[in-house]
């Protein structure tokens, strides 16, 4: 945060470069202040140690005048630090006046005005208006006045009220509604508004979201039956079994893939496995490199695996990205697939027969 600081003025902007401030004090004592752009939460407090340096030079509590034609938000958080700060009991303010801004602006520091019972602040059009009325203020005496225990304990509460809805969403309040003689019962009346308009927005944002949510856990259980339902392993004769994939094959699917085909060959104690790629339109080196992985985990489990379906296309790719295929059993066709895995099994059941003969 850029700062320019000498005895009587001060200049700064906010880290992000969406706000400047200036400060000085004229001939006459008072303190003028330029507020250009979105003030910050972070940037509310610098203002604050400004203007608290400024009263501990002076000796005594300022009299401050605010130009806001081109302030152009105040963040809630900053809302809440000039309350606290600025606007509490300990203020190094005696007067406060601002002039120009947008009508919100206006109506935001009406609202301050009153929340804050120590100082007097007022909001006009122009400059000379601020300033002819800092003058009679002056001249009648007016500023800074302590208004007891009980009514910073209203300020005090006033504050709780709006750091609990604007930092930590906590709209379950009970908040009293004064009786209209209080003069804070506008207030308190605005306070309860607020908080229960924003609990319904709350209410409405947490009931979309636990729709989206279900929507999400539909989809994602969608998502699965679809995955499970595209990679069938089907059980076509003892010992046997056929694995048919359509379509891509990519990193997800692909851990479907080895999944459903290890728990069947486990379940049916499958000796052969026929992995047919024929409906596979792409073979490139990451979906080779899933197959060979596959065809790996089925090994591992004493299972004979071939592949059948292979395209002329999808070989010639094959080949020209070099993938190593030599340790695998191909046929060009599932029949031809087939006839080998009943041939395999043939001779198992023949060696098995020879091996229990006396």
């Amino acid at each position: 945060m850029a700062r320019k600081n000498t005895t009587d003025s001060v200049q700064f902007g906010s880290a992000g470069g969406d706000f400047q401030y200036s400060q000085h004090q004229g001939a006459d004592g008072i303190h003028y202040a330029k507020f250009i752009g979105y003030l910050d939460g972070e940037t509310s407090l610098k203002i604050y140690e400004t203007i608290q340096d400024a009263y501990h030079r002076a000796g005594s509590k300022l009299v401050y005048v605010a130009d806001v034609n081109e302030l152009a938000d105040v963040a809630p958080i900053a809302r809440i630090n000039l309350i606290e700060h600025l606007l509490s009991k300990d203020t190094p303010l005696r007067l406060l006046a601002a002039f120009g801004g947008s009508f919100y602006i206006r109506q935001l520091l009406h609202l301050f005005a009153k929340i804050c019972t120590f100082v007097p602040i007022r909001v006009f059009e122009t400059k000379d208006e601020a300033g002819s009325w800092v003058a009679r203020e002056l001249q009648n005496g007016g500023g800074f006045k302590d208004s007891g225990d009980e009514q910073r304990s209203r300020m005090d509460e006033i504050t709780t009220y709006l750091a609990r809805m604007g930092l930590s969403a906590d709209l379950e309040l009970d908040i009293p509604v004064p009786g209209e003689e209080d003069p804070l019962a506008e207030i308190f009346v605005a306070l309860r508004i607020a908080a229960e308009n924003l609990k319904l927005v709350s209410d409405q944002r947490n009931e979309n979201f636990k729709v989206l949510v279900d929507k999400f856990k539909i989809i994602r259980k969608q998502s699965q039956d679809i995955l499970e339902l595209s990679t069938p392993v089907l059980d076509i004769w003892e010992g046997v079994v056929v694995l048919p994939l359509i379509g891509a094959v990519d990193t997800t699917r692909a851990q479907q893939i080895i999944e459903g085909l290890l728990d069947a060959i486990v379940k049916v104690q499958a000796e052969v496995v026929i992995m047919d790629i024929t409906g596979v339109a792409v073979v490139d080196s990451l979906v080779a490199s899933h197959l060979l992985k596959t065809i790996e985990a089925a090994k591992m489990l004493g299972a004979d695996v071939i592949l059948t379906g292979v395209s002329a296309h999808n070989a010639q790719t094959i080949a020209k990205l070099g993938i190593d295929v030599s340790n695998v059993t191909t046929r060009g066709s599932l029949k031809a697939g087939l006839e080998l895995a009943l041939e395999l099994r043939r001779r198992e059941v023949v060696q098995e027969v020879c091996a229990a003969a006396p």
